[in-house]
């Protein structure tokens, strides 16, 4: 999404990254130069609107395709480990159009199962007017 700010300025587009808990992570991202507002939800509410709250079950975390993006995201993690409370979260992108109502979703199935940043472009593209992200 980084390489994408400028045309998400163009489309008018807010970004707002979310967080469970960790606010040394949001830091972090700050730190190493995120260019979105990050915002920390402790309580799920996102998570809640675009119905992605549900966790993985340790199913789906030991089958091979949630173990592999697993085992990266700690390899990266350098600052402070990942916790559990994150890593059975799923991952999910929200697009809500200008009166805060979520207009598309992307609920991953694993870790690390994220929309290409091309698909997002085409469903902010797709409202035909300022979208925005929601706001708790």
């Amino acid at each position: 999404m980084r390489e994408a700010k400028p045309e998400l300025d163009e489309l008018g587009a807010v970004v707002i990254g979310v967080a469970a808990r960790e606010d040394y992570q949001a830091q972090k991202l700050l730190d190493d130069g995120m260019p979105f507002d990050l915002l920390l939800d402790p309580t799920n509410q996102v998570r809640e609107v675009i119905g992605s709250a549900a966790r993985f079950g340790w199913h789906r975390l030991l089958h091979p395709k949630g173990v592999i993006p697993y085992v990266k995201a700690m390899r990266a993690v350098k600052w402070n480990g990942l916790t559990m409370a994150e890593a059975n979260q799923r991952p999910a992108v929200g697009v809500f159009d200008a009166e805060h109502r979520l207009a598309w979703r992307h609920v991953g199935a694993q870790l690390g199962d994220y929309p290409t940043v091309d698909r997002v472009l085409a469903e902010l593209r797709s409202l035909g007017e300022s979208p925005r992200a929601y706001s708790p």
